[in-house]
């Protein structure tokens, strides 16, 4: 049979229910393809049919495939006939194949009749003649009879085409045999039955299932994905035959079992296991994270090596024996067959170009896919090892904001399949791929993205959650991010030729972005009252594609952009905690009223991104400091910076600037710059409540990073108090004009009201007393910063959220009245004096926010309860205060309308 000349035509009956057509017949179709049916010929989310299967198999092999899906079966012969001259013997088929029977067993039996050979009356199914589990009796001549007829029908034909009957499969419930393979059983028999009466040829998957589970540690239900479609390890079973029989040469011969071939050790004794081409479905498409979507067939067409465990810290240290330094660092890894940890991708990178070197043997990471797939070995479950992982696999599988030490020796669970260690857990291991969203297409040897910011790992680790270790699950970081997580295991493979996918599309916030210098004056508000009613910012995304959106979103930042745009950024999440976590952005763009829908901004899979700050410099450069997590929480974040000079279309590859995972690194909004040049960026010294915060100081634009305070005793914030943080969490820091620095946090009361904190040698050393305002908490952050008209602008509530607490205020009609919410308070001497006090209320009426505000009532007396609050001001002298949600605009003009004289106070800022 010439492969340019086969005129293929699948005729699959096994029907449920009817589905419609999925693609036209043209009669000058080279080759052709009809699928009958739905379990086995239907595409659903999930599941690849046999159809798919073939077509996408057999053009591989030279047969060009169309599949053309009646969705009608042969459940009652009439029907199956009149189908078979229509859609198969109209058009001269040299080959044609007949699956028969996989879902007729399922439903109850119905009356039947026999007429003339042919099943009349309304049988919902093909009748057979046993008596099942259920006490079902049937007549499996009328299914013979069926058959029969049909394959009689195209051995008639005038071009006597090669016919292939085919078995049903069998199928399981939950691991064990269901109790309709009885009733398939009959049918994969009868099958036989009519191959040999009638002389055609026989695939016979019942047997091709049976062979399977025969060999030791193999079981049916690798071969399908929900106990009755077969999976990609089944699919490949049946192609395999398939070509055999066929006598066509296998484009991807089936891999071979590396248990039948002994592992090759290397020369620093690591087992190299040999591992086949193949394919597998990339992905997770149920109860998995946006980034394994879609699910997508990869084939992989080249033979690798790969370590059977990841590389042990004797091992590594043969390259780099500085690295001994590091062993027992957070109580992890101190032994020699424990896996490798604090580890950047680039030194795992040039381990392996040391181990090429050393061996004339071209070593690398794994590709993202091949990852995937030596670790499912043939499996499509969750884990290699079903859908749960099991407890023998554990190893503090649990989130703590400290990694409790255990022991990361290698090898110590049983292997996968394919003879493949600690696939799920132990340590994250490092891919060669820059990360980035799937395609929606089949790939062949992919190798992710052309560039990046982030190298993809995989496995998940010790003291991680078990959902976090699934064989589809992706998490990545930036390559020269190291820490307790992460390790690698090595490949022994030339590098992968396959040609990357390109850059990622842009995100909404970087679409048609104006690069010419805004006009300030034609918006100038610096001298009339202004004060407008609050926008929403945070918008849900547009299109799935720029999401995703969460339903906590909080912790926000704003700045002004040279081009007259303003760009805010916040965290997106389920649980504050949560490794979901991600950096979203909007813009509202110059002379707008309405910010853009939202759109992701930063992220590291799998990483907790607690804490965001913009700062536009005025010299035509935007800030954006970042945290970065090892795992979940925030108690463990590294330092991120990164800039942009074309108002945030496009930013500098992420920098850690502080790149210990520890304490004091958890970015606080209010990033700002002296007089002389120094950038200061406050940032959480602890991850609790309270402890206060600490300051990361560059005098070099940037480039280089200090925190003055690092290395002192944990203060006592108590009046008069001295020590290296400041007093209270989240909080605002300013530069005075006599140098030195002030600050006010929240929680570290000190006599009932918020604490201030000066320091004479910024930041070194920080003096405590009480401030005039009143204490926040939960779900409240305030804001400290310079206006461009010289005075300081705080930003707060009266008090916290579950109080009652109130302010004085003089309203409208030049009356005092008590206020509760949002307020902010103007200082023209430095701090010393804040004779004005407002309440920033918007028109009455219900608003909705987000964070742990959601929906509050305005009215002339309240303002917003609580929120976090950012705020930038423009050169035209607006003032942009945003909190959870809301965006207030206004200036100091409408500030001073109304003056309040303050209560009489001493504090730390008078001489």
């Amino acid at each position: 049979m010439k492969k340019n000349s086969v005129f293929l035509l699948l005729l699959v009956i096994a029907v449920y229910f009817n589905v419609p057509t999925d693609a036209q017949c043209r009669s000058d179709d080279p080759y052709y393809v009809v699928c009958f049916g739905d379990s086995t010929t239907a595409p659903r989310p999930g599941v690849v049919v046999y159809a798919t299967n073939l077509q996408n198999e057999l053009p591989l092999a030279g047969i060009n495939t169309t599949v053309y899906n009646e969705g009608i079966g042969g459940n009652r012969t009439d029907q199956g006939l009149a189908r078979v001259q229509k859609d198969i013997l109209n058009h001269d088929p040299n080959l044609v194949i007949i699956q028969f029977g996989i879902n007729d067993c399922w439903l109850d039996s119905g009356t039947a009749s026999v007429t003339n050979g042919l099943v009349t009356g309304d049988p919902s199914r093909i009748p057979y003649d046993n008596t099942d589990t259920r006490g079902h009796t049937r007549h499996s001549s009328y299914y013979l009879d069926n058959l029969t007829s049909i394959v009689q029908q195209i051995k008639a034909h005038p071009t006597h085409p090669r016919i292939i009957v085919m078995t049903p499969n069998q199928v399981t419930t939950t691991g064990q045999p269901h109790w309709r393979n009885d009733v398939l059983g009959v049918y994969a028999e009868r099958a036989r039955r009519v191959a040999a009466h009638e002389n055609v040829e026989l695939l016979d998957i019942w047997q091709l299932y049976s062979d399977y589970h025969a060999v030791p540690e193999q079981s049916i239900d690798d071969l399908l994905k929900d106990g009755m479609h077969p999976n990609t390890t089944g699919q490949r079973l049946l192609t395999d035959a398939l070509y055999d029989l066929l006598g066509i040469a296998h484009p991807n011969p089936p891999a071979p079992d590396p248990r039948k071939e002994k592992p090759k050790k290397n020369s620093i004794g690591l087992n190299m296991i040999k591992i086949g081409p193949g394919g597998f479905m990339m992905g997770q498409a149920d109860n998995a994270d946006h980034d394994e979507k879609p699910v997508h067939q990869v084939t992989i067409t080249k033979t690798f090596y790969i370590s059977s465990t990841e590389v042990t810290n004797a091992q590594y240290e043969l390259f780099d024996p500085e690295h001994k330094n590091l062993r027992g660092k957070r109580g992890l890894s101190s032994g020699d067959e424990e896996a490798v940890i604090f580890v950047s991708w680039y030194e795992a990178t040039n381990f392996c170009k040391w181990l090429t070197k050393k061996e004339a043997k071209p070593y690398r990471l794994p590709t993202e896919a091949e990852w995937e797939y030596a670790c499912r070995a043939g499996t499509t479950t969750k884990f290699n090892t079903g859908d749960e992982l099991p407890k023998s696999h554990h190893k503090h599988q649990t989130f703590e904001w400290d990694p409790k030490p255990v022991s990361l020796k290698v090898g110590q669970n049983a292997p996968n399949k394919w003879g493949l260690y600690d696939m799920h857990g132990n340590v994250e291991e490092w891919c060669l791929d820059w990360y980035g969203p799937y395609p929606p297409q089949a790939q062949t040897d992919p190798v992710g993205y052309t560039d990046g910011l982030i190298k993809t790992t995989r496995s998940g680790s010790h003291n991680t959650s078990p959902e976090f270790l699934r064989s589809a699950n992706r998490l990545g970081t930036l390559p020269k991010d190291k820490h307790w997580l992460i390790g690698f295991r090595i490949v022994q493979a030339p590098m992968p030729t396959t040609s990357p996918l390109t850059e990622q599309p842009v995100k909404p916030w970087q679409r048609a972005v104006l690069q010419k210098t805004f006009d300030w004056s034609t918006t100038c508000r610096g001298e009339k009252p202004f004060f407008a009613n609050p926008l929403p910012f945070v918008l849900p995304p547009s299109k799935k594609a720029d999401g995703p959106f969460y339903g906590h979103n909080h912790c926000p930042s704003i700045t002004w952009c040279d081009n007259g745009d303003l760009l805010a950024v916040w965290f997106s999440t389920n649980s504050e905690k949560g490794r979901e976590m991600t950096i979203l952005a909007s813009r509202l763009r110059a002379g707008s009223d309405k910010w853009n829908p939202s759109s992701e901004f930063f992220k590291m899979p799998d990483r907790n991104m607690t804490g965001s700050s913009l700062f536009n410099d005025g010299k035509g450069k935007l800030y954006h400091f970042n945290g970065l997590e090892a795992g979940a929480g925030w108690a463990n974040l590294a330092l991120v910076m990164r800039t942009s000079t074309d108002n945030g279309i496009t930013w500098s590859r992420p920098r850690l600037i502080n790149p210990e995972h520890q304490r004091r690194n958890q970015v606080i909004d209010g990033t700002s710059m002296t007089n002389y040049g120094v950038l200061i960026q406050p940032c959480d010294a602890v991850y609790s409540g309270s402890g206060g915060t600490a300051i990361h100081i560059s005098r070099d634009d940037g480039l280089t990073w200090t925190d003055p305070g690092k290395g002192t005793p944990a203060p006592k914030f108590i009046k008069g108090g001295q020590g290296g943080t400041i007093a209270g969490i989240h909080a605002g820091v300013v530069f005075l004009r006599d140098g030195r620095l002030l600050a006010f946090g929240r929680s570290d009361n000190i006599d009932k009201h918020m604490p201030m904190s000066i320091s004479e040698n910024l930041g070194q050393t920080w003096t405590y007393s009480a401030s005039l305002f009143p204490p926040i908490s939960s779900g409240q952050r305030l804001v400290l910063m310079h206006l461009r008209n010289g005075a300081l602008l705080f930003a707060s509530f009266t008090g916290p959220y579950d109080s009652d607490s109130s302010l004085p205020f003089v309203g409208s009609d030049g009356k005092e009245f008590k206020g509760h919410g949002l307020f902010v308070a103007l200082s023209y001497d430095e701090g010393k004096s804040w004779p004005v006090r407002k309440l920033i209320t918007p028109r009455p009426g219900e608003y909705q926010t987000w964070g742990h505000t959601r929906t509050f009532r305005a009215d002339p007396e309240h303002a917003e309860p609580r929120g976090y609050l950012s705020a930038t001001q423009t050169p035209d002298e607006t003032i942009h205060l945003i909190s959870s949600g809301l965006h207030y605009r206004f200036n100091t003009a409408w500030l001073n309308q109304l003056q309040q004289t303050p209560p009489p106070a001493v504090h730390a800022l008078e001489n």
